[in-house]
Protein backbone atom coordinates (compact mmCIF):
# COMPACT_ATOMS: atom_id res chain seq x y z
CA UNK A 1 0.00 0.00 0.00
CA UNK A 2 3.05 2.54 1.05
CA UNK A 3 4.22 1.47 -2.48
CA UNK A 4 1.63 2.26 -4.31
CA UNK A 5 1.09 5.62 -2.56
CA UNK A 6 4.77 6.73 -3.30
CA UNK A 7 4.46 5.82 -6.78
CA UNK A 8 1.00 8.23 -6.60
CA UNK A 9 2.86 11.22 -5.04
CA UNK A 10 6.25 10.60 -7.46
CA UNK A 11 3.78 10.30 -10.66
CA UNK A 12 1.67 13.59 -9.11
CA UNK A 13 5.10 15.33 -8.20
CA UNK A 14 6.26 14.81 -12.18
CA UNK A 15 3.58 15.75 -13.89
CA UNK A 16 3.41 18.89 -11.37
CA UNK A 17 6.83 19.83 -12.62
CA UNK A 18 5.97 18.73 -16.28
CA UNK A 19 2.64 21.26 -16.36
CA UNK A 20 4.98 24.16 -14.38
CA UNK A 21 6.92 24.74 -17.80
CA UNK A 22 4.30 25.03 -19.50
CA UNK A 23 1.56 27.39 -17.37
CA UNK A 24 1.79 31.09 -18.05
CA UNK A 25 -0.33 32.70 -15.04
CA UNK A 26 0.18 30.55 -11.65
CA UNK A 27 -0.93 27.40 -12.51
CA UNK A 28 -4.50 28.43 -13.40
CA UNK A 29 -4.09 28.32 -17.17
CA UNK A 30 -2.36 25.21 -19.16
CA UNK A 31 -1.32 26.59 -22.50
CA UNK A 32 -0.54 24.14 -25.55
CA UNK A 33 1.28 25.52 -28.22
CA UNK A 34 0.94 24.58 -31.47
CA UNK A 35 2.88 21.84 -32.43
CA UNK A 36 5.78 22.43 -35.25
CA UNK A 37 6.28 26.37 -33.61
CA UNK A 38 9.87 27.05 -32.68
CA UNK A 39 11.27 28.18 -29.32
CA UNK A 40 12.63 31.99 -29.19
CA UNK A 41 16.14 29.89 -29.61
CA UNK A 42 15.35 28.10 -32.62
CA UNK A 43 14.22 24.66 -31.10
CA UNK A 44 11.28 22.84 -31.33
CA UNK A 45 8.27 23.68 -29.12
CA UNK A 46 7.44 19.67 -28.28
CA UNK A 47 3.17 20.07 -28.02
CA UNK A 48 2.06 18.59 -24.35
CA UNK A 49 -1.22 16.95 -24.02
CA UNK A 50 -3.35 18.70 -22.75
CA UNK A 51 -3.96 16.79 -18.94
CA UNK A 52 -6.37 17.99 -15.95
CA UNK A 53 -5.59 16.11 -12.66
CA UNK A 54 -7.88 15.01 -9.96
CA UNK A 55 -6.77 15.38 -6.76
CA UNK A 56 -7.11 16.69 -3.13
CA UNK A 57 -11.13 17.66 -3.98
CA UNK A 58 -10.21 19.78 -7.35
CA UNK A 59 -8.91 19.67 -10.79
CA UNK A 60 -5.22 21.14 -11.94
CA UNK A 61 -5.43 23.45 -13.71
CA UNK A 62 -9.04 24.28 -13.12
CA UNK A 63 -9.14 26.58 -16.38
CA UNK A 64 -7.53 25.06 -19.30
CA UNK A 65 -6.82 26.46 -22.66
CA UNK A 66 -6.51 24.22 -25.76
CA UNK A 67 -6.45 24.22 -29.74
CA UNK A 68 -9.22 23.04 -32.25
CA UNK A 69 -9.09 18.66 -32.06
CA UNK A 70 -6.89 18.57 -29.20
CA UNK A 71 -7.84 15.63 -26.98
CA UNK A 72 -8.53 16.25 -22.85
CA UNK A 73 -7.37 13.43 -20.75
CA UNK A 74 -8.80 13.59 -17.19
CA UNK A 75 -6.80 11.82 -14.82
CA UNK A 76 -8.08 11.16 -10.77
CA UNK A 77 -5.16 10.53 -8.40
CA UNK A 78 -7.46 11.02 -5.53
CA UNK A 79 -8.55 8.90 -2.97
CA UNK A 80 -12.38 8.74 -3.90
CA UNK A 81 -14.18 8.47 -7.12
CA UNK A 82 -15.37 11.70 -9.16
CA UNK A 83 -16.72 12.52 -12.51
CA UNK A 84 -16.62 15.81 -15.02
CA UNK A 85 -20.16 17.02 -15.95
CA UNK A 86 -20.68 19.45 -18.76
CA UNK A 87 -22.44 22.52 -16.80
CA UNK A 88 -25.07 22.67 -20.07
CA UNK A 89 -25.47 18.88 -19.88
CA UNK A 90 -23.19 18.30 -22.99
CA UNK A 91 -20.04 15.92 -22.05
CA UNK A 92 -20.14 13.00 -18.65
CA UNK A 93 -17.49 10.86 -17.82
CA UNK A 94 -19.28 8.66 -15.37
CA UNK A 95 -18.06 7.63 -12.53
CA UNK A 96 -14.10 7.63 -12.59
CA UNK A 97 -12.73 5.18 -9.89
CA UNK A 98 -9.05 6.38 -8.43
CA UNK A 99 -6.22 5.43 -10.42
CA UNK A 100 -8.64 5.64 -13.61
CA UNK A 101 -8.73 8.54 -16.73
CA UNK A 102 -11.30 9.98 -19.06
CA UNK A 103 -10.44 11.15 -22.36
CA UNK A 104 -12.83 13.43 -24.96
CA UNK A 105 -11.81 16.32 -27.68
CA UNK A 106 -14.06 19.23 -27.04
CA UNK A 107 -15.46 20.59 -29.24
CA UNK A 108 -16.13 24.31 -27.93
CA UNK A 109 -15.71 25.83 -24.43
CA UNK A 110 -17.27 24.50 -21.32
CA UNK A 111 -17.70 24.77 -17.86
CA UNK A 112 -17.53 21.35 -16.03
CA UNK A 113 -17.82 20.29 -12.16
CA UNK A 114 -17.94 16.98 -10.30
CA UNK A 115 -21.39 15.66 -9.81
CA UNK A 116 -20.23 13.58 -6.89
CA UNK A 117 -18.66 16.90 -5.24
CA UNK A 118 -20.35 19.91 -6.38
CA UNK A 119 -17.47 22.33 -5.26
CA UNK A 120 -15.22 21.18 -7.54
CA UNK A 121 -15.47 22.87 -10.77
CA UNK A 122 -13.49 23.71 -13.84
CA UNK A 123 -13.30 25.01 -17.46
CA UNK A 124 -11.68 24.04 -20.88
CA UNK A 125 -10.87 27.17 -23.40
CA UNK A 126 -10.97 26.04 -27.04
CA UNK A 127 -8.83 28.61 -28.77
CA UNK A 128 -9.63 28.91 -32.46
Amino acid sequence: MLKKLLSYVFVWALLLEISSGCNSDNGKTQNNPASGSAATNGTPVVKQAPVVVIEQMKFTPDTLAIQPGDTVTFINKDIVPHDITEVNGGQHSGKLDPGTSWRFVPQKNLDYFCSIHMVMKGSIRVHR
